[in-house]
């Protein structure tokens, strides 16, 4: 069996070289081909994962964080090539979802990627839905609002974001929340309309939103459907209220939160806001998000730490 590996030396904290070498004598030594390949520039992972699936590889296997991984899958979609993932970003939310171990910022060790491609080549291959918006597609979450603005500000950071991996994130977070304000939105949910004034609308393709909260703590990857998180409120104290609540008891306080499921989401509100897929940002809105049955092929652990799946797995590799 044949697999490519690119992986981004830009992102996380650490030089990622000695850990792909691991990562390649592992699946060497299970009677894997693998081809070892770099990127350098924002895009180069759409287009080395567009050509491991024109070439027939049985496997991409992408090192970096979730924008890395976004990239490659919009290379992968509709094709038999699986996507595996090498956790080497800030977050790793879908390496996280799907229970592999995580590098230590403090200590990294080179053999944490390789135990990662043993798990996912002894594991599974699921097909999973694809949110997409416009021609592009991602694979947890995208937004409209707060978050989405913190994803447009954090690019404002530059150098900072990557020295500073999650705490980027807070800092962004911490400069924007005193002056951000909910915004008047009309939502259609599969032709549903709600009306309501926002902080974020979030359509989710799967549970585990930043590494950190299930936001939507019910989604399943291979449903056919998104869920719909509306978040409401006027300002600060609002959110804040349904976020603490949220953390403290994994409900949300207020009624006003709302949780749907659709096809098609529309998100239209009275002034321009943000939009963010998959952790970058996507120009600002209107937006329509569209979920896309069965459009992704990944490798997945033989067993799993939450019910994010309901359908049986596609195939296993043989080991």
């Amino acid at each position: 069996m044949r697999a490519w590996i690119i992986f981004n030396p830009a992102a996380g904290q650490r030089d990622l070289r000695e850990a792909i070498a691991r990562v390649a004598d592992v699946l060497r030594s299970r009677d894997w081909s693998p081809a070892v390949h770099e990127t350098t520039a924002r895009g180069d992972a759409t287009r080395l994962a567009r050509a491991a699936a024109d070439s027939g590889a049985d496997a991409l296997f992408v090192a970096g964080g979730d924008g890395t991984l976004n990239e490659a899958l919009n290379g992968l979609a509709h094709s038999q090539t699986a996507l595996g993932v090498l956790p080497a970003g800030t977050a790793n939310v879908w390496a996280q979802e799907i229970g592999l171990p995580m590098l230590n910022p403090l200590a990294p060790d080179p053999t944490v990627l390789a135990a990662c491609a043993k798990m996912q080549i002894e594991g599974d291959v699921r097909s999973i839905d694809l949110g997409r918006v416009g021609t592009r597609y991602y694979m947890l979450y995208a937004s409209v609002g707060f978050d989405a603005h913190i994803v447009h500000q954090m690019e404002a950071l530059g150098q900072f974001k990557r020295r500073a991996g999650a705490l980027a994130y807070y800092v962004a977070a911490a400069a924007a929340a005193w002056t951000f304000r909910g915004v008047r939105a009309r939502i259609r949910v599969d032709g549903r309309l709600v009306r309501r004034r926002i902080w974020a609308v979030m359509a989710a393709n799967t549970q585990l939103y930043g590494g950190v909260i299930r936001f939507a703590s019910e989604a399943c990857a291979d449903d056919g459907l998104l869920d719909v998180v509306i978040i409401e409120g006027p300002g600060l104290l609002a959110a804040a209220w349904n976020l603490i609540g949220y953390v403290r008891r994994g409900v949300w306080p207020d009624p006003r939160v709302r949780i749907l499921r659709g096809q098609t989401i529309e998100v239209r509100t009275a002034r321009p806001m943000p939009v963010q897929l998959d952790g970058d940002p996507f120009g600002v809105g209107p937006a329509q998000f569209d979920c896309v049955p069965a459009a992704l092929r990944v490798l997945v652990p033989r067993n799993l730490p939450q019910r994010i799946f309901r359908n049986p797995a596609v195939h296993a590799f043989s080991t």
